[in-house]
């Protein structure tokens, strides 16, 4: 079986394999959080008060105690940008003091304190510190003010710049969960010193693991659908290759094999990356940028339309749903089987609009049949789904 992608793609995938980045940030989680505020274990026990414990549109973490005395320490929540490597924590203190942790993005070599910059939506950018544990990442002490958590609230997204560097994520969620941190406070702040002091000596023995990964839950987050925001971009718009290994990553996939840029091929697809899996199955992803309009039932008509044409023989292709969130998102599937005088290939599509791109996965089998290009497929939805909040 000939693969639609052309034999030049597939012969480039024996020269790039390499695998997956499966880091884990477990230690650097900790490291950050003890920057934010004193070493703690967790509060969220089965008889703690629920607030004490934050599961909020994809933030998860709760209340922490210290470890020495018992005595209530902070509130944290996290949540994994998967596509930047970065685990963005908010925190909170007794005295109402809100810290802003990045765990995974590297500090600059020079000394702490450095000046960093926090701007949200197109306001104007705040002058604020940055310090550095002993560890990957570093924290920003955010000013006392209002307006600013307001905008961390309400807005669409926060950039964080440090020296010639700068991230940016969508504000997905924080609404809830930095309501939720204050309402953690609040409670833990109420409770007696013997309560607080009981909570902390029944923590089981990772209570200390702070939140990220292995974060206290009160049940799966579920997100509305506006909050799907950013969710397939990289820091110039579309993904790029250390986002998208991130990504392949998060699905599960082993030994994934990249195909050089200059091996694409130059069709209908517009391919701007392509791999190939351990089983010999061949994906791809298109991606451009979108306008203020929400056409995605447009876009996924046309990219079908692609898909059809690169097929050498006569292709069926079904749509299997297709869902305009908002009026501003979107997301679909559809399995395609092309008839090719070779032999078939059977392909499945996952194609989705957020705040800055179209785009589409691909995966493709031959001889695999249906079942391995659409769970590959799968898994790639079920990643974009959760880091969505859907």
């Amino acid at each position: 079986m000939r693969s639609i992608l052309s034999a030049r793609v597939v012969r480039a995938f024996a020269v790039s394999r390499r695998p997956a980045d499966r880091r884990t940030r477990t230690g650097a989680a900790g490291a950050v959080l003890a920057a934010l505020v004193a070493p703690a274990v967790g509060l969220a026990q089965d008889d703690a008060p629920a607030a004490l414990s934050v599961a909020a549109e994809g933030w998860r973490g709760g209340a922490y105690a210290r470890p020495d005395t018992g005595a209530f320490s902070h509130c944290a929540v996290a949540r994994d940008d998967l596509l930047q490597g970065v685990t963005l924590v908010f925190a909170r203190t007794p005295a109402g003091g809100l810290r802003l942790g990045m765990i995974g993005a590297a500090a600059p070599e020079s000394s702490p304190p450095w000046a960093a910059r926090l701007t949200v939506d197109e306001d104007e950018p705040e002058a604020v510190a940055a310090t550095a544990p002993d560890g990957d990442g570093f924290v920003l002490a955010l000013p006392d003010d209002p307006a600013l958590v307001d905008s961390l609230r309400l807005g669409l997204s926060v950039t964080v710049s440090l020296d010639d560097r700068s991230w940016t994520f969508p504000l997905r969620g924080t609404n809830a969960a930095l309501g939720a941190l204050e309402r953690c406070v609040e409670t833990a702040g109420g409770l007696s010193a013997d309560r607080l002091a009981a909570l902390a000596g029944s923590a089981a023995p990772d209570a200390a693991t702070p939140p990220g990964d292995s974060a206290p839950s009160a049940g799966a987050p579920t997100a509305a659908p506006e909050e799907v925001g950013s969710m397939l971009s990289g820091p110039e718009g579309e993904i790029d290759r250390a986002g998208l290994t991130r990504l392949l990553a998060a699905a599960g996939f082993d030994g994934v094999a990249f195909a050089r840029q200059s091996a694409l091929p130059d069709n209908a697809l517009e391919l701007d990356h392509a791999w190939q899996l351990g089983n010999g199955v061949v994906g791809g992803l298109h991606q451009h940028a979108r306008g203020d309009a929400n056409e995605f039932l447009g876009f996924v008509d046309t990219y079908l339309d692609a898909v059809r044409e690169v097929c050498p023989g006569d292709a069926d292709v079904v749509l299997e749903s297709a869902e305009r969130l908002r009026e501003r998102f979107g997301l679909a599937r559809a399995s395609v089987e092309c008839r090719a005088p070779e032999g078939p290939a059977f392909i499945e599509l996952f194609l989705a609009l957020d705040d800055t791109n179209y785009s589409a996965f691909f995966h493709e089998g031959g001889s695999q049949g249906r079942e391995a290009p659409a769970e590959a497929t799968d898994r790639i939805e079920q990643v974009v789904r959760q880091m969505a909040g859907l």
